[in-house]
Formats: C-alpha cells, sequence, structure tokens
C-alpha cells in the first residue's frame, strides 16, 4: 500500500489539515533543532488521514492521533522523553470504540480504553465499556518492557505506527508529498501544540513560562480539587513530597487542546517558585495497544 507524507509547521484540529505546509528538509532542519512539527500520512481515495504524528524534542513530546474513515479521531498515543535520550516511554493512550459511522467523535457513550504507564514499571487500565458515566473497570496492564519503552526513531525512519489498525499486511511503500504553502499570519487556535508547562496566576514574574525542567529529588505536590474543611471552607489538599522519575522533570499537560478535564495541581520547587500543572493524562490504543505496533519507515526522506 502507498502512503503519502506530507509535513507541516502544525497541525489545525478542527480543519483536519496541516497548517503552513514544509519541505522534508525544513522538516529535517526543525527535527534537528528540536522545533515542533507534523506528519500526516494519508491513504489514496482517503479523505481523513490514517495518522498524524506532532513531534517537539524541546518538550521531550512526541503526540499521536489516529483517524478513522469518517474523520473521527479513535486512538491518542503520549510519548515522552524521560532521561535516556535514546528512547521514548508511552507515556498514556487512550482508544475510542465508535459504535457506528453516525457516533459523534468523543461521544460520551463511547466505550473507550485508557492505558497510563510509569517508568518505574507501574500502570493503570481504566476501561469503560458504555463510555463515561457507564462505569469502568481498572486493572493494572501486563505490559512488557519493549511494550513500555520504545526506541526514539531518526528523522525518516518512524514506522506507521496504526498499520494494524488500519489493517495493513504488509510495510507500507511511503512516498513523500509537497503542498503549496498558503498559510499566513498567526497558527489558528485550533491547531495542535506540545503540552507546556502552565504557570499560575500572579508568578510570571517568578517562574518563565519556558520552564520545562526542575532540579531537586522531590517536590511538594498541592492539588486545588475541592475539598472542605471542618469549616465546611474549600481549602487545598497537600501531600507529602513525592519523588520524581529523575533531576530532569518535564510537567506538561498532555491532554492540551482535547478533552476538557477538571483539576489543576501545583508543584513547588525547593526554591519557592510555584509550576502550575493541569492533570496529566497518556494512552495504548484500543485497549490492545495495536496502533503501537507499526510497520514500514518513512523511505525516500
Amino acid at each position: 500500500m502507498v502512503v503519502e507524507v506530507e509535513y507541516a509547521q502544525a497541525w489545525d484540529l478542527e480543519a483536519r489539515s496541516p497548517w503552513r505546509p514544509i519541505s522534508v528538509g525544513e522538516a529535517r532542519e526543525r527535527d534537528a533543532a528540536g522545533l515542533p512539527y507534523v506528519v500526516v500520512y494519508r491513504a489514496a481515495g482517503r479523505e481523513a488521514p490514517l495518522e498524524v504524528r506532532l513531534v517537539s524534542w524541546r518538550d521531550h513530546y512526541v503526540g499521536l492521533w489516529v483517524y478513522d474513515a469518517q474523520g473521527r479521531r479513535t486512538y491518542d498515543l503520549d510519548m515522552r522523553l524521560l532521561d535516556d535520550p535514546a528512547r521514548l516511554l508511552r507515556r498514556y493512550a487512550v482508544g475510542w470504540s465508535y459504535t457506528g459511522p453516525e457516533m459523534a467523535e468523543f461521544d460520551e457513550a463511547c466505550p473507550r480504553v485508557t492505558v497510563e504507564l510509569f517508568p518505574d514499571g507501574r500502570g493503570r487500565r481504566t476501561e469503560e465499556p458504555q463510555g463515561r458515566g457507564g462505569g469502568s473497570y481498572v486493572t493494572v496492564p501486563r505490559v512488557r518492557d519493549d511494550e513500555r519503552w520504545t526506541d526514539r526513531p531518526v528523522f525518516g525512519e518512524w514506522p506507521l505506527l496504526s498499520a494494524q489498525v488500519h489493517g495493513l499486511t504488509e510495510p507500507p511503500v511511503f512516498v513523500i508529498t509537497e503542498a503549496a504553502n498558503d498559510s499566513s499570519g498567526l497558527a489558528p487556535a485550533t491547531c495542535w501544540r506540545p503540552p507546556r508547562p502552565s504557570v499560575p496566576n500572579g508568578s510570571g514574574d517568578r517562574v518563565s513560562s519556558s520552564v520545562a525542567e526542575l532540579e531537586g529529588p522531590a517536590f511538594a505536590l498541592t492539588s486545588s480539587l475541592p475539598r472542605r474543611d471542618k469549616d465546611n471552607q474549600q481549602a487545598p489538599t497537600t501531600a507529602a513530597p513525592i519523588p520524581t522519575p529523575s533531576t530532569r522533570t518535564v510537567l506538561r499537560d498532555s491532554r492540551a487542546q482535547r478533552e476538557p478535564l477538571g483539576g489543576r495541581a501545583t508543584v513547588g520547587s525547593p526554591g519557592g517558585a510555584n509550576v502550575g500543572m493541569a492533570r496529566t493524562w497518556a494512552v495504548i490504543g484500543n485497549g490492545a495497544g495495536t496502533a503501537a505496533s507499526g510497520s514500514g519507515a518513512e523511505a525516500g526522506t
């Protein structure tokens, strides 16, 4: 099967189209510089893409959306660079199983499976067979180390991660396409962006908006989820200091521009700076991790 590969600076989630297409050479330069870019995979005769990947090495992040023939997102994979720059942690994955072509994208009644994996070997699998609000089953996923981690491919050698989802039985043949750049001005608000750290109100002069790393063996985690004290007044809940995976701890909201979620957390560093972070999420696709096992590579790049 021939798969067309297109590069762009961003992907418009609402329009389902690339923003500011770029050449493979420009994409290679952005990859080397750590700047964000997207890779779009398409099949001839199909309007919706097979998958779209967002790469941003400066943010220690690679994200993936898989689309069905109706243009609905069916799988979300969040991968992170931690201590080892040669491998990625499949941190979070969600798979939606639409019950019919008429079901809307992310319908509340859509069955879904969410898998969260942690670098220390822990994990959690949440199955919601009747969608949100219909009850869930939480288990510990049985994941091998080579399923938890994946080698970081060099530019141009990524496989089509959704190959099995789309029924491809043989490695695809990649053909690079370059569209005319007809985009101008700032990227629309609907463009998919790498997760970035957020800063609480009033602390902008203490913490740079580009903060990506905090030093220290532990931080105190304060949740702003509602809690009532003995006088029925809302108050934050502070947990004991929690160990971080390493001294290079990247704070990100991996659900940026996706399903809205409530609750925030504030991480205080020993130096006194506070960095706000929306709830972290992550996924392994359709409950069986099929989208994580791809085939082929971007030949010709």
